[in-house]
């Protein structure tokens, strides 16, 4: 299964924001759009777009919490998986990259994410990645 992470930019904005959550999964993240505006005013936002093979299938954000005043912690806050495409071991792979991607910069001592904790969904996977 080949799951890759690639940049945001004008070739494939539009399809990641024709990307659908499964009903009801909406309340517990911000839309794309809205990530992506968010993007483009916060210099230590970094978007990334989610492939399975050669489709786009989910997105992800993460930051240096500079704004914060923790420039040497990162955080993921925003992470979709289509709905057509849940299920299938991706969001655990491109967590995996997404982990790997953050521990490359050489300022990153602590990884948190973002996430809502009354999701018994989301609180699972975060959990196998450590995240409690």
């Amino acid at each position: 299964m080949k799951v890759s992470l690639i940049d945001l930019d004008k070739n494939n904005y539009q399809k990641v924001m024709s990307l659908e959550l499964e009903y009801g999964q909406e309340q517990f993240v911000a839309s794309n759009a809205e990530s992506i505006a968010e993007s483009k005013f916060n210099q230590y936002c970094r978007p990334r777009v989610i492939i399975f093979g050669k489709e786009i299938v989910g997105f992800a954000m993460y930051e240096r919490c500079v704004n914060e005043g923790k420039p040497n912690e990162y955080n993921l806050y925003r992470m979709m998986i289509d709905k057509d495409y849940q299920n299938k071991g991706i969001g655990s792979i491109a967590m995996k990259l997404l982990l790997d991607e953050m521990k490359e910069y050489t300022d990153c001592h602590k990884i948190s994410v973002c996430y809502d904790e009354t999701s018994q969904r989301h609180s699972k996977f975060y959990q196998r990645f450590g995240f409690y």
